[in-house]
């Protein structure tokens, strides 16, 4: 058996379409693979937070998030929301540093009970790494 020591650890940021209102999401992480097999892909990690907050807002919205730097290499990171007020979530969506949604379609007011999943998957290419932060960054926009 081979020791990895791939770590990621995550600190959100919800952002409203105004960019006046921002809440602090809680740290998730350290999302670690501690061990592999030899031979193997490691196992992915997974990570859950939730938010629930007032966000005011009119029309239809859509949830994008992207990361201050893109995953190291050999590894990808996965963000699920569950569908907040009416609107439909995209799944497991793979994020880097470029906007991605991750839900289309919310309608005010409210964004509550909101289930963020984040899926760290390395490769046995990625190799040991450090500790390694990202920080997501989510975005209310207009939609569509």
């Amino acid at each position: 058996m081979k020791r990895a020591a791939t770590t990621l650890l995550l600190a959100g940021l919800l952002m409203a379409a105004s960019h006046s209102a921002a809440a602090q999401l809680p740290t998730v992480g350290p999302l670690a693979v501690t061990t592999a097999i030899a031979g193997s892909q490691p196992v992915s990690v997974i990570g859950n937070s939730t938010y629930s907050g007032v966000v005011a807002f009119g029309g239809q919205m859509r949830i994008v998030c992207s990361l201050n730097a893109n995953m190291p290499t050999g590894t990808t990171l996965q963000v699920r929301l569950t569908a907040p007020s009416g609107g439909t979530s995209l799944g497991d969506v793979i994020v880097d540093v470029t906007a991605r949604n991750l839900v289309i379609a919310v309608t005010p007011p409210f964004l509550n009970n909101v289930t963020i999943r984040y899926t760290f998957t390395p490769t046995v290419a990625a190799g040991v790494l450090p500790l390694t932060t990202r920080t997501a960054a989510y975005t209310l926009l207009t939609y569509p």
